[in-house]
């Protein structure tokens, strides 16, 4: 059905693959769509049965990122501009395009929040090797980032010029008002950090193991992360809160806290988005790609600076001054409307795009 509707198309349109149910990139389109004046159409491969819990789920996840961007390059025709939801259809498009040499100049390719981690061994070398191979590509016409620092390390790193590196923020949708309505998890106030990757969780039990932080209680929700040290009394560890069931203690939470371990990796910028979306201030780690690009100092959120005993002052002080609190979370829902909802996502992106010569 998706495939005759597509064929309504008679010019090359612009296209987002995305590897998420459509609802969630919609605003993203609309924001492009907004800024270039042009219809944007969104190409999904989600399937809801698809779960990475079994080997056999884990297979076709994993396969569908070749076979769905096998699928867009077999049309290629049909696309003006590219825009790749999940980076791999990016990176396998301009695979097969670099193998056969069908790179088009009218045609733009944007690889969308792209991350890269080195990996060891034998496949570290290979996989290093195949995302050189790809970005390189001449049908790799962007890589998008979300800090220039990123960018740098990306340069670097796989040898692609800055040009090819368009560098704005994340964004996520706004799910204010049905989230407004979620119940807090725990009766009384919580701080909440909660993420996989780039995080440290152990410093910040350094934190919370300062006396000024004694009465308020931090709820970690990381099922990967294992503390080195007892966890002091007034901190929880939850392992088993994924996915959806993480909105209600974000929506609920009076502080957010995210602790980064490496500042050059572009990680946590979800978590970060959702709790200024709901007026929560956000506690960050400085330097990071997160208070270069998303928070200003106490004015809509609040830098760490890795020394324990004065960042748990820093808390304890936010944390004792409800007014103040309710200043920096009504100051980060404005910031998230005006410059990282998804929408202003798509517009700052078709924006760099237009700059570009589009």
């Amino acid at each position: 059905m998706k495939e005759k509707e597509d064929m309504k198309h008679t010019e090359p349109y612009i296209v987002v693959l995305a590897d998420c149910a459509p609802d969630e990139v919609q605003s993203f389109a609309d924001g492009i769509s907004d800024v270039l004046g042009r219809r944007v159409v969104i190409e999904s491969s989600f399937k809801k049965k698809f779960s990475k819990k079994t080997l056999t789920g884990m297979i076709r996840y994993y396969s569908n990122f070749f076979s769905f961007a096998f699928r867009a390059w077999r049309h290629r025709n049909r696309y003006s501009v590219i825009l790749a939801w999940q980076q791999f259809y990016a990176q396998n498009f301009a695979f097969y395009s670099r193998l056969t040499a069908t790179a088009s100049p009218k045609r733009t390719l944007i690889s969308v929040n792209y991350t890269y981690k080195t990996k060891s061994g034998l496949l570290g070398k290979i996989y290093s090797c195949y995302m050189k191979f790809c970005a390189r590509a001449r049908a790799m016409t962007y890589i998008h980032v979300l800090s220039p620092a990123y960018a740098r390390r990306i340069e670097n790193e796989l040898g692609v010029s800055s040009e090819k590196l368009l560098v704005t923020h994340f964004g996520t949708p706004d799910r204010y008002d049905s989230w407004s309505m979620l119940p807090s998890p725990y009766d009384g106030d919580y701080v909440l950090s909660i993420g996989r990757s780039n995080r440290d969780f152990d410093y910040l039990c350094e934190v919370w193991r300062q006396p000024c932080l004694k009465d308020y209680r931090l709820v970690i929700i990381a099922d990967l992360w294992q503390h080195v040290k007892p966890l002091p009394e007034n901190v929880i560890h939850l392992t088993d809160v994924i996915g959806d069931q993480s909105f209600p203690y974000i929506a609920n939470a009076v502080l957010s806290v995210v602790p980064i371990k490496d500042p050059l990796i572009c990680s946590g910028d979800t978590v970060l988005l959702n709790s200024m979306m709901m007026k929560v201030p956000v506690a960050v780690s400085a330097p990071s790609t997160l208070s270069e690009m998303y928070v200003t100092d106490t004015t809509d959120g609040i830098y760490l600076k890795r020394d324990a005993i004065s960042d748990a002052r820093l808390i304890a002080d936010l944390l004792n001054s409800p007014e103040e609190l309710k200043k920096l979370g009504e100051a980060a829902r404005h910031t998230y409307i005006e410059r990282f909802s998804r929408k202003a996502m798509g517009q700052a992106i078709a924006r760099e795009l237009i700059e570009r010569g589009l």
